[in-house]
């Protein structure tokens, strides 16, 4: 049997976690000097009522090596003969530092740590992908082939409402974010190679939800597509989803609310989508 391990950033919704017996290592949020563990101590619905409350603006921290340790013993002691460990991109985060560290720290199974080289359901695809492969007796060299083969197939973009959270979490500079909320841009940005890259500034948000429908449709046959969300209304969301009517006929849908550890640094009221496009 493999286990499969991810952390808090994927975004992979609870009913398939709990499905596939697949265990996911908390990011940390720092909190008016609490450190709390991401969906363990601080739900997402208590993240973003909180969010621009908070007197200093929340970090985010990866968990200890040893707390990747123990569910990779907890995994071998409940018959895993061997552990997949796939997170968000080293580019991101080092929470697969961590995981990597932690996986020499004890007698258990042999662990495979990987690099996603994505964020949010970027992830939780290919950690899904692995699951479902594990759950067939695939073998750990016919999952990361099964993930070679998968993640270029990944894409994951989003708009962020404002620069504020992004600025705070010091991921842009302040003139950038000046000229961002002057113009009332919204950002479009992608996930690729596993950085965070512009897409396209659009001066409405109506404008800029038409250009995600636009971006998407030129990308061809989708097979998996998960729209994404920080807080937003279930009316904004439904009328996102309308966008994509046909785009995504007969293709297996998700829907999630992004972790705090991803919310820390987009803020309120991003949106976005991750899919899966068709082998050429």
């Amino acid at each position: 049997m493999i286990g499969v391990v991810t952390d808090s950033t994927c975004d992979l919704p609870k009913a398939l976690i709990d499905r596939y017996g697949i265990r996911v290592v908390p990011a940390y949020i720092n909190v008016d000097g609490k450190s709390l563990r991401d969906e363990v101590d601080l739900s997402r619905t208590q993240f973003y009522s909180n969010l621009m409350t908070y007197p200093e603006h929340p970090t985010t921290a990866a968990g200890p090596p040893a707390q990747f340790a123990a569910v990779y013993q907890e995994l071998t002691e409940g018959g895993a003969t061997e552990i997949i460990s796939i997170h968000v991109s080293a580019k991101l985060s080092g929470i697969i530092n961590s995981a990597q560290a932690g996986a020499k720290m004890g007698d258990f199974s042999p662990v495979t740590v990987i690099d996603s080289l994505q964020l949010s359901m970027g992830i939780g695809f290919q950690v899904l992908a692995a699951a479902r492969a594990a759950r067939n007796d695939a073998s750990m060299e016919e999952i990361i082939q099964i993930l070679d083969q998968f993640r270029p197939r990944i894409r994951t973009i989003a708009m962020l409402d404002t620069l504020d959270a992004v600025q705070r979490s010091g991921r842009v500079s302040w003139l950038q974010m000046q000229v961002g909320n002057l113009l009332r841009l919204k950002q479009i940005v992608e996930v690729r190679e596993g950085d965070v890259l512009p897409v396209a500034r659009v001066r409405t948000r109506k404008s800029a939800l038409l250009k995600f429908e636009e971006i998407v449709a030129e990308l061809g046959d989708i097979k998996q597509f998960a729209f994404m969300n920080t807080n937003n209304s279930i009316e904004v969301m439904a009328q996102f989803e309308v966008l994509f009517g046909e785009i995504i006929e007969n293709t297996e849908i998700f829907r999630t609310v992004a972790s705090p550890a991803i919310g820390v640094h987009i803020g309120l009221k991003a949106i976005g989508v991750a899919f899966v496009l068709g082998k050429d």
